[in-house]
């Protein structure tokens, strides 16, 4: 069996790569960052083939003995794991995001709550996204001919009709969590150790068929016309939303 695609070596010249003439102490926080992430993707994988297993109809006395645990061991660890990944911000991903951004996950709720949706897709990101309009997502966006009211009709176009606003929390779609997972990736690629307004919009584009991408995609923005407006910002400003 061949290995797997990230080897050690590899790892090494990515986090030296991010600050080429950093403090070892800058280093470790940066390798940390992307431990953190790779132990995520890991339990993503093997939860990817924990739940094929499952629909085959393996128990989980089965499934524990293969990975090499008891079956109580095995059912804590991914029934929990799948709640935890229904959470908009589980408190290992909350630590990692701004304040604006945490405000838009906060009114994309919201706004799946008051339309009496019964989860949080991608249309309702975008939605949250208009709520932070001095967060370099919006920035992006009227960059690139996109006005906020234009997108925030557009969106809600696209979503289920409205019903009687629903209480308690909501939990994120399928299609919502790989949306907020693929923020930490753009973070990552982009160098930043934190995720912003601008990474959840460049988290949401790598799913252009998901609820609100579509809408984008329909305007004319593209992830890449995104990624270059938010670099030249960076290289502008120095600041992040």
């Amino acid at each position: 069996m061949a290995g797997p695609p990230a080897r050690l070596d590899e790892l090494i010249t990515y986090v030296v790569g991010r600050e080429p003439d950093g403090p070892a102490l800058e280093r470790l926080s940066d390798a940390n960052l992307v431990a953190e992430y790779l132990g995520d993707v890991a339990d993503h994988l093997v939860g990817h083939f924990v739940e094929l297993a499952r629909q085959d109809g393996a128990s989980w006395a089965e499934i524990g003995r293969r990975l090499g645990v008891s079956k109580q061991a095995a059912q804590k660890r991914f029934v929990a794991k799948r709640a935890e990944a229904a959470d908009l911000l589980p408190p290992g991903v909350l630590a990692r995001f701004t304040d604006r951004a945490r405000n838009v996950m906060e009114r994309a709720e919201e706004e799946a709550r008051q339309a009496g949706h019964d989860e949080v897709n991608g249309g309702h990101l975008l939605l949250g996204l208009m709520h932070e309009p001095d967060g370099l997502a919006v920035r992006a966006l009227l960059g690139l001919g996109a006005p906020t009211e234009t997108v925030r009709a557009a969106t809600r176009a696209t979503l289920d009709p409205p019903g009687a606003p629903r209480p308690g929390p909501l939990t994120l779609s399928p299609g919502a969590q790989r949306v907020r997972d693929l923020t930490f990736q753009e973070a990552l690629r982009l160098g930043h150790n934190y995720v912003g307004t601008e990474h959840l919009l460049l988290g949401l584009l790598r799913r252009p068929t998901e609820p609100g991408a579509r809408v984008l995609v329909a305007l004319g923005v593209t992830r890449e016309a995104v990624e270059a407006w938010v670099v030249e910002a960076y290289a502008r400003a120095g600041s992040a939303g």
